[in-house]
């Protein structure tokens, strides 16, 4: 299986949140491998640049996203918990989460640099 883009991990790493326990970024990484069956091969790809794994940097992709819609919360350094409001896009989505949804809110809109304009009016990158 091809690694998951950065969008598909959203739903999973949200859904692995959902016991509003705080989660660490190892056992996350983990469980999402296994979600997704990567292989040890496909773990261990680099980026270009040789300085992260692919799927460790998409992961972290992910959880920035998710932490700049006030999905996820960081109480502290390698570690997430899901908010109120992850809880209720979880129940509003229940089969995929992408940009377009998290562009409903405010703060992810300033943080992608769309702050005043509606959700969906802006080019969408894909990012893989």
């Amino acid at each position: 299986m091809p690694l998951p883009n950065f969008q598909t991990l959203m739903r999973p790493t949200l859904e692995l949140h959902a016991d509003g326990q705080d989660q660490a970024r190892a056992a996350l990484r983990d469980a999402l491998a296994a979600r997704f069956e990567l292989t040890e091969e496909e773990r261990a790809e680099m980026l270009p640049s040789g300085n992260q794994r692919r799927f460790d940097n998409r992961l972290a992709w992910t959880v920035a996203h998710l932490d700049q819609a006030l999905l996820l919360s960081r109480p502290r350094r390698g570690v997430t918990r899901i908010t109120e409001r992850g809880l209720q896009v979880l129940r509003d989505h229940p089969t995929r989460l992408d940009m377009a949804v998290l562009e409903a809110f405010p703060e992810y809109r300033r943080f992608r640099g769309n702050e005043g304009k509606s959700p969906g009016s802006g080019d969408r990158d894909i990012w893989s």
